[in-house]
């Protein structure tokens, strides 16, 4: 075998050798793309669960208030104070008030969480997106590498039978 045909023979094993990379990649790529998605779906998951969470916490809070606020009218009831006007309507209203306030903190909160994982979401749909376009990337750049591999051989055996000649 002589010295071309071992510039054959490596430069068809190098431009093979750089298509696969390239395939290589893009397969990895679909597979980070993949789990991104999953990853996604699992965030939006999240999201509706915090959604939920927070509508319970919202209903055991009312519960428990309600609970509370019915024993405390009781006990003004038991003791004879008049709750419809004065100092007692006072701290009602002010215990109405902040139940409100915090029903409405719960139900931030829960808002919030879910929006940081509706964010998460969209984030890793956008990384398994970018997995892609870069497998594609490498793959076509492969491409363009086997091309000049070949390229490149052909042009050593070209100088080498050139100079033989």
């Amino acid at each position: 075998m002589g010295l071309p045909a071992v510039i054959a023979a490596s430069t068809a094993v190098g431009a093979v050798a750089s298509i696969q990379a390239g395939q290589a990649a893009q397969a990895s790529a679909q597979y980070s793309n993949t789990i991104a998605q999953q990853n996604a779906d699992i965030y939006n998951q999240k999201a509706e669960r915090a959604t939920e969470i927070g509508e319970y916490e919202v209903k055991r809070f009312n519960k428990q208030f309600n609970k509370t606020f019915d024993s405390v009218e009781r006990a003004y009831a038991f003791s004879g104070v008049d709750v419809s006007r004065g100092t007692p309507l006072a701290v009602m209203e002010d215990y109405l008030t902040e139940a409100e306030i915090e029903k409405a903190n719960l139900k931030y909160n829960a808002d919030i969480q879910a929006g940081d994982y509706r964010e998460a979401a969209v984030l890793s749909r956008m990384e398994g997106q970018l997995a892609l376009y870069t497998g594609r990337q490498r793959a076509i750049g492969s491409y363009f590498q086997a091309g000049r591999t070949l390229l490149g051989g052909a042009a050593d055996i070209y100088s080498i039978n050139k100079g033989y000649a």
